[in-house]
């Protein structure tokens, strides 16, 4: 009996084995061939889509502000933040060429965030060139990608000064190029953003962010505070006046709110 189960089984071997691995060449491949509808040139056709793709360009602010190490960097040194560690003297703020620490995180997740961006900004565009969407629908659109932007270029060259600047989508053939960019004037790399919240901002509505009804998206009140700081750091002061009294005119005048709760 035991002889005849192993001819049986040798059998197998023999036949079924070789067999099976043919099919499983046959039908696996690690070419990719991808046909998703999810790929950027046969998705953000509509606003709804456009929207799923600004939401990601939000996740890198709060991966840069829910870090601790950023809020050493910026206020350990004011008088706006109070460490209380008792086995250290100084706080470790990590922002040395040799040790970068919460540096490194800005910049990675900065720059994260200004590659998205600028690919959504690409895209919109995009979808307006080929009658997915009409101007009017898009406007809104680029501008809150262009509030996006300028707020992660704000905090790059508020951090490190002057920065390569760029505002392509990245592709293939282009990203050897990028990769490779020196570094460009902050002044410059500013004055462009600046430029563009004052041609984009106008399609967005001018509302408190607080009020009811809002979606809390990026809107015009922020996009008038980073050109004014924007401005305040080239040192336009007729700019930053400019910035400040459109946002302003949507919240009123300080004296308005009281200082206590």
């Amino acid at each position: 009996m035991a002889n005849k189960i192993f001819k049986m089984a040798s059998s197998f071997c023999r036949t079924a084995v070789p067999m099976i691995v043919l099919l499983l060449s046959a039908s696996c491949s690690l070419k990719e061939n991808p046909q998703s509808y999810a790929l950027s040139g046969n998705y953000y056709r509509n606003v709804s889509q456009i929207k799923t793709g600004l939401n990601a360009c939000y996740s890198p602010l709060r991966l840069i502000y829910t870090n601790m190490g950023f809020w050493e960097m910026c206020e350990c040194d004011t008088d706006l933040m109070y460490l209380n560690v008792d086995n250290q003297i100084d706080a470790v703020c990590d922002i040395s060429p040799s040790r970068p620490g919460a540096a490194s995180t800005v910049w990675q997740r900065g720059y994260q965030g200004v590659s998205r961006t600028n690919s959504m900004s690409a895209n919109i565009e995009r979808a307006v060139n080929e009658g997915y969407v009409t101007e009017e629908e898009a406007a809104p659109l680029l501008a809150e990608a262009a509030v996006l932007r300028a707020f992660y270029w704000y905090v790059l060259t508020s951090t490190f000064g002057d920065v390569p600047f760029y505002t392509a989508a990245v592709t293939e053939e282009n990203r050897e190029s990028i990769v490779r960019m020196p570094r460009m004037s902050a002044a410059d790399a500013r004055e462009y953003c600046i430029a563009e919240l004052r041609q984009r901002l106008p399609a967005l509505e001018a509302r408190r962010s607080y009020e009811d009804g809002t979606d809390f998206r990026a809107g015009k009140a922020l996009g008038l505070m980073l050109g004014g700081r924007l401005c305040l750091w080239n040192k336009d002061w007729e700019g930053a006046i400019a910035f400040f009294g459109e946002l302003e005119g949507i919240y009123g005048e300080l004296s308005s709110y009281p200082l206590t709760a």
